[in-house]
């Protein structure tokens, strides 16, 4: 049988309807491991099913949500109000994820957790997972929001972010990043802009304040992290900082961690034609590997299929 992806509605704790997403993995059995995911602004949870359910093939449930203002979930287009809400909201979906695992297998010993999220999402998985690491099995952050190479007019909107975002938040105007500078392959390009539940344009200037907020708030604690660690970054990513992912994964207290360089990568690596289906792979391997006690894999095996040579260390 393949993979059950199961979709439902829950609420917010603010009220809204949210679009949340469980993928089962084969035949109904226990999973080896379950991993909680965050997408990243503007876009929605669909856009993973392929990588959802091929993580599910190798046994690794998911569980997951369109977030407040995204995809099919209620709320004001791409519009964070609070990052510390956005944490509290995911943390919501974690306690879903545990409870709904008891539920399915009584009697079972609950399998390890990862907490995970491209972008956007992997800030918010980073805050989350500082607030109790003893929760989780791992870290894993995708092409992370850890910081942003500033031009001139981002500095100019990071300046006056604040006072703007108090008169009006919901005000869509910190450019975004071009779209042929997210993915290097047209396609996956056309198909982006074309998906209806995608948030495409501008962001509004409240929720480039709170992500400028939640990046200074994670950094500060950076060294705390003493957790398994995985990341993985695009080299050529011109949306957030791939610097800055190895930065953290040098930083960190962890003694067991991992970074992968994606030579030429774009923002978009999951969703690049002849990249991702090798860093999901990567990705399936480094959670079952820790959800069976074995730590980081060997050096050999972290080449990722179909990613090319790439950097990849454990530090």
């Amino acid at each position: 049988m393949p993979p059950l992806m199961i979709e439902s509605e829950r609420q917010s704790v603010r009220g809204h309807k949210l679009h949340t997403v469980t993928v089962l993995t084969e035949g109904g059995s226990p999973p080896v491991a379950v991993l909680c995911w965050h997408h990243g602004i503007g876009e929605h949870v669909g856009r993973y099913r392929e990588v959802f359910q091929r993580l599910a093939e190798e046994g690794i449930a998911v569980y997951c949500c369109d977030a407040v203002g995204h995809g099919r979930s209620e709320g004001h287009r791409a519009y964070l109000k609070s990052y510390k809400q956005a944490v509290d909201e995911f943390l919501t979906l974690c306690d879903y994820a545990a409870a709904d695992v008891a539920r399915r297998w009584p009697g079972t010993a609950p399998p390890p957790a990862v907490i995970a999220g491209h972008s956007m999402g992997g800030l918010i998985a980073g805050l989350a997972c500082h607030r109790n690491q003893a929760r989780w099995a791992g870290l894993m952050l995708c092409s992370a929001a850890l910081d942003v190479e500033m031009n001139l007019t981002l500095r100019i909107h990071a300046a006056l972010a604040g006072f703007l975002s108090k008169i009006m938040p919901r005000a869509r105007l910190v450019p975004a990043v071009k779209p042929e500078d997210m993915n290097p392959d047209p396609r996956m390009i056309e198909e982006g802009l074309n998906d209806p539940l995608n948030t495409v344009g501008k962001m509004p200037v409240g929720t480039a304040h709170q992500i400028l907020r939640g990046m200074k708030r994670l950094r500060r604690h950076w060294g705390d992290f003493t957790l398994p660690l995985y990341v993985h970054h695009g080299e050529a990513d011109k949306c957030t900082s791939a610097p800055a992912s190895e930065a953290f994964v040098a930083a960190a207290a962890s003694g067991d961690k991992t970074f992968y360089l994606v030579p030429g990568g774009y923002h978009e690596v999951l969703f690049t034609p002849g990249v991702g289906p090798g860093l999901v792979d990567r990705m399936a391997a480094w959670i079952k590997g820790h959800a069976a006690g074995r730590g980081v894999a060997a050096r050999g095996a972290d080449v990722a299929t179909g990613a090319g040579a790439g950097v990849a260390s454990k530090l």
